[in-house]
């Protein structure tokens, strides 16, 4: 009978070869969520609810910890100027894998993430009131066509 481990959260490592010095310090990358639109075929009496033929994905999210030099920051920064900038679109596409690990960090699942590019980087909150030396943070959201379990 096969053993049913759980899914550790904290048991993950993304690669995206756009951007390598930004992934060496992910914090945290949320799985995006998967919707299908939802038809209705309206009756006199009541709606009869359709399979759907269109799937909605939602951003793929990743907070990283920004490095000194920023340079982390600046990859994913100048990342964005190109897509605005340039009209080779063909150029700003990434391909991201998010490796799901075993207890022991070897490889289970491979999700992969399909034409990615960023659309959008948060803030970063620097405050010289603060007294305690706080790790500065950052999070990014990407588009992309898909995912798949590869």
């Amino acid at each position: 009978m096969p053993q049913h481990n759980q899914l550790k959260s904290n048991q993950f490592k993304l690669n995206i070869d756009y951007i390598p010095n930004a992934i060496y310090h992910a914090q945290s990358c949320i799985l995006p969520s998967i919707e299908i639109d939802k038809p209705i075929q309206n009756t006199p009496h009541f709606d009869l609810p359709l399979g759907g033929t269109k799937l909605e994905f939602s951003p793929l999210t990743f907070n990283f910890i920004v490095d000194r030099d920023l340079s982390n920051y600046i990859e994913i920064y100048e990342w964005l100027i190109n897509i605005a900038t340039t009209n080779k679109n063909d150029d700003h596409f990434s391909t991201a894998n998010l490796h799901l690990l075993k207890g022991n960090l070897t490889g289970n699942k491979i999700i992969q993430f399909n034409d990615l590019h960023p659309t959008s980087l948060s803030e970063l909150s620097f405050d010289s009131k603060s007294t305690d030396s706080e790790i500065v943070e950052c999070s990014v959201n990407f588009a992309y066509s898909y995912f798949e379990f590869v």
